[in-house]
């Protein structure tokens, strides 16, 4: 979600230059580097990582009103997740990322990776230090739900922060919170005014109304208002409308 400012702009135009590339690709955890399998598939190291970047292509691609192999291939997140790079500079040896793909998604990429990476390592250190302890008997060992990214901000919300906070100690973007939060505005569960003003509820509310109810995307309405108003924001009152009609 996360990364929706600015990664759609101009989605239509680098549509018209990608083909489509089949690629199939191997999960595993017991690879511990890059590597290729017997077929010379790359094999995906960090599966975790993988999950969240194509979670994270998927907002995008629905967001666009694309197929998600336009934004970004499979082979493409099969070597983010395992590369793990933590600069834009470290991207352009990734296949499939060139200077636009970069300048339009590279720090959003690091976003997802960096965030789901985290909530890996924390995960493995909790089951290091329970095996510290002498095993007398043979115990079964659970296996661990990975909480949603917007679960954790929606409960750092409701904790009383703001979005900055959140974005600050989530090391995301203010526009990838409030795609989180949009969520729950949608649901019912939070007020759309206590997130965006009056003034652009209003805006906003009457150009949807001036459609009669046909699709639009976000990227149309960013620009009927000459940029004014913010992906955020519109992706808000669009959810809250949503919630309106159901």
């Amino acid at each position: 979600d996360e990364y929706m400012n600015g990664a759609v702009q101009d989605i239509d135009a680098l549509a018209r230059n990608i083909n489509f590339e089949p690629f199939d690709y191997d999960r595993t955890t017991k690879e511990t580097t890059v590597a290729k399998n017997a077929n010379g598939h790359v094999t995906v190291v960090n599966t975790n990582v993988f999950d969240a970047l194509k979670e994270w292509r998927t907002q995008v691609a629905s967001v666009a009103g694309v197929s998600a192999y336009v934004v970004m291939y499979d082979r493409t997140l099969a070597e983010l997740a395992n590369a793990l790079p933590e600069r834009t500079s470290e991207l352009d040896s990734i296949h499939g990322l060139g200077p636009v793909k970069i300048e339009k998604y590279g720090q959003a990429l690091l976003d997802v990776i960096h965030s789901s990476r985290n909530a890996s390592n924390s995960r493995f250190d909790s089951i290091a230090k329970e095996t510290e302890a002498p095993i007398l008997e043979p115990v079964k060992k659970k296996k661990e739900k990975k909480e949603k990214t917007w679960v954790i901000t929606y409960k750092m919300y409701k904790e009383g922060k703001t979005v900055m906070q959140i974005a600050q100690e989530r090391s995301l973007t203010e526009t990838t919170i409030l795609g989180h939060l949009a969520r729950y505005v949608e649901s019912g569960d939070i007020d759309v005014h206590k997130l965006v003003s009056n003034d652009v509820i209003e805006k906003v509310s009457a150009y949807m109304s001036s459609r009669n109810g046909g699709a639009v995307a976000i990227k149309e309405v960013f620009e009927y208002f000459n940029e004014t108003i913010s992906y955020g924001d519109i992706r808000l009152v669009l959810s809250h409308l949503n919630s309106m009609n159901q």
